[in-house]
């Protein structure tokens, strides 16, 4: 850990230096990602799940597949973050929604759901999770019970048997960026 004073621009220049050295990693672009929010507490709910989807969107390939693993004990998260996305039926237009709205505007959890709604703007999600398939699916994720059901439902998605993986195992913990 580091403390970086002086200067606020010089000092918070500095630090953001020493974070991208020292917790940046990079990876080929990739079909599939699978990540994590690296369990307890940061895997509690969807909300919470979006960190680690937002570090694997960086190395997935367009329209290709993000597969979170998080425990989701707690459901979904905020009330206004889970009718941000399940009242949602067009994920471009809620982007362009949230885009028009001027500073002091934005919606409770806005911030999360536009990050979320980034991903799958990109991206397709498979959520590995305790959570009804119902519940997953409202969220516009596809449910898997365990990861190899969700590799197999990942691959049928972007049609191949032989498309390329990466691994983050802790998403919330890197600053990701493809190679």
């Amino acid at each position: 850990m580091r403390a970086f004073a002086g200067d606020p621009i010089a000092a918070h220049a500095e630090g953001c230096r020493y974070v991208r050295n020292k917790y940046s990693v990079s990876g080929p672009l990739s079909d599939i990602v699978i990540t994590t929010n690296g369990g307890y507490p940061l895997d509690q709910n969807v909300y919470q799940s979006v960190k680690g989807m937002s570090s694997a969107e960086p190395l997935c390939r367009q329209d290709g597949v993000i597969i979170m693993l998080a425990k989701c004990n707690d459901g979904i998260g905020g009330e206004n973050f889970y009718h941000q996305i399940a009242d949602c039926s067009l994920i471009e237009d809620q982007l362009k929604a949230f885009r028009r709205r001027k500073r002091g505007e934005t919606l409770p959890d806005q911030w999360q759901s536009q990050i979320y709604f980034r991903v799958l703007n990109k991206a397709r999600v498979i959520l590995v999770s305790d959570m009804p398939p119902e519940a997953v699916r409202k969220m516009k994720m596809y449910p898997a019970e365990d990861v190899s059901a969700a590799l197999s439902l990942a691959e049928k998605l972007v049609g191949s048997a032989d498309a390329s993986v990466a691994i983050i195992p802790d998403g919330v913990s890197v600053i990701v960026s493809t190679k």
